[in-house]
């Protein structure tokens, strides 16, 4: 969940994408299609009242969609494998320290590395995929929100600074530069902030390779303003060839998804 300061102006074109240079660009047979979810437990406590369970139904839209690798937040400490899942997504991984990412993958996966990381709700899982041959790292990322950050925090350290020196600075020490890699997940934070800026620097966002479409995938309480607080990102070895914010209503989130041209 993504809470901010009352202080806090969110500019809604940080929603929008034009799609730059990106407009263009082709899908390929051989594309590795990407999703990002972050799934609330697949509604434990019930938030969605007429639904029980979500992960059946989760699973399912992304089999709809032909997802190959699918990257999730939030998920249930024991997160059960139906044999839908294990039909879907053969390979799969949960990370070890709270909160919870599932990883799961039509590809072999050759590598895992639980990555541990500042802050009581921040957690990431890295893996490296063997797609035909070739390797494919995917970090999957949930960092904490806001108003935890600021309440950990001296009034004296702010919220760019325990950014820069913990968090940015661990993301990138696990980047592999030797073969393509993408960070994804749910960020907790919004396209005008210091971490957004810092990752700007360095890699790609995904949502920029899609023609102009709406973005938000959080919609803040209690007016319902649209974030973009979900994202995709790789190095320079990655090639982004589509981007999609899907509407499905088994979260608070909104999952997004991309096409990598390896």
């Amino acid at each position: 969940m993504m809470i901010v300061l009352a202080t806090t102006i969110v500019p809604l074109i940080n929603n929008f994408s034009l799609g730059h240079l990106n407009s263009n660009r082709n899908t390929f047979s051989e594309d590795v299609h990407l999703a990002s979810y972050n799934v609330r437990l697949f509604n434990k406590y019930r938030w969605i009242h007429d639904l029980e369970n979500t992960q059946q139904p989760t699973i399912s839209y992304f089999q709809s969609k032909d997802v190959d690798v699918l990257c999730l937040q939030e998920v249930p400490k024991i997160s059960s494998r139906s044999k839908l899942v294990s039909k879907v997504f053969p390979y799969s991984i949960q990370s070890e320290a709270f909160p919870y990412l599932r990883t799961l993958s039509k590809h072999p996966i050759s590598y895992i590395k639980n990555i541990s990381m500042p802050g009581k709700s921040t957690s990431a899982l890295s893996v490296t995929l063997d797609i035909d041959g070739k390797a494919l790292q995917v970090i999957n990322i949930h960092l904490e929100s806001i108003q935890s950050i600021e309440n950990t925090l001296t009034h004296k350290y702010t919220r760019a600074e325990f950014l820069y020196d913990t968090i940015y600075p661990k993301l990138l020490s696990q980047i592999s530069t030797d073969i393509p890699t993408v960070l994804c997940g749910d960020f907790n934070i919004t396209p005008n902030s210091h971490l957004y800026k810092l990752l700007d620097d360095r890699f790609e966002d995904a949502f920029f390779s899609s023609t102009a479409q709406y973005g938000a995938t959080y919609f803040l309480a209690p007016i319902h303003i649209p974030v973009r607080i979900d994202y995709i990102w790789g190095n320079s070895q990655v090639k982004f060839t589509q981007f999609h914010t899907h509407s499905i209503p088994y979260s608070d989130h909104l999952p997004i998804s991309t096409r990598i041209h390896l």
